[in-house]
């Protein structure tokens, strides 16, 4: 089964570091649309990250950087933050310039992959998520599935189980389907102390 993790979690694994040194190892991610990651070190005035991959520079254009780039929905800090941090992306191609490679990566490709993918999962799936924020009405984890759309990755892993919040005493117990769920009050002390 695919799986996607948050980025940084590949970059020292021995699969990745061995498909990034070679020239085959990267065909072959190409070939097998393998997610690779590596880190930026600079973003040019363009907003395009610069990579350092087979000791030559490789340039990943603006519009690759991140989902959402093109329509405005995802910000230009999620390129800007990118630099020094571990970053997803797959080889969409590997021409050649004077016999040697340069390959073309995506990271909005990368990312477009993972969100097909989750729109796949069953309801119930288990996976790592980040809590943010709490707020009166209680804590979601839309703002990691937001963080993940704009390139960034969430500081905090968990894993969530259902779970419902109350603000004070809106509710005390409720049903769904005949089972009683478990609630937990948030108070404003809670919210506040969080900041």
């Amino acid at each position: 089964m695919e799986q996607f993790l948050p980025e940084g979690r590949l970059i020292s694994t021995p699969e990745n570091q061995a498909l990034l040194r070679t020239p085959e190892g990267l065909r072959q991610a190409m070939e097998e649309q393998t997610v690779l990651e590596a880190v930026p070190d600079k973003c040019d005035a363009a907003h395009d990250l610069h990579f350092r991959l087979l000791g030559k520079e490789v340039v990943m254009p603006r519009e690759e950087c991140a989902v959402g780039l093109e329509d405005g929905s995802t910000k230009e800090i999620a390129i800007l933050g990118r630099v020094g941090k571990p970053t997803c992306f797959v080889v969409e191609g590997l021409p050649g310039e004077d016999g040697a490679v340069v390959p073309r990566i995506s990271r909005r490709a990368a990312q477009e992959r993972c969100l097909r993918w989750l729109m796949t999962l069953p309801a119930g799936t288990i996976l790592p998520a980040a809590v943010t924020r709490l707020e009166r009405f209680g804590a979601f984890v839309s703002e990691v599935i937001e963080q993940l759309e704009a390139g960034e990755t969430p500081e905090t892993t968990v894993y969530m189980e259902e779970h419902w919040y109350t603000y004070d005493d809106t509710v005390s117990t409720f049903e769904v389907d005949g089972v009683e769920q478990t609630t937990t009050v948030v108070t404003d002390q809670i919210v506040e102390d969080q900041y």
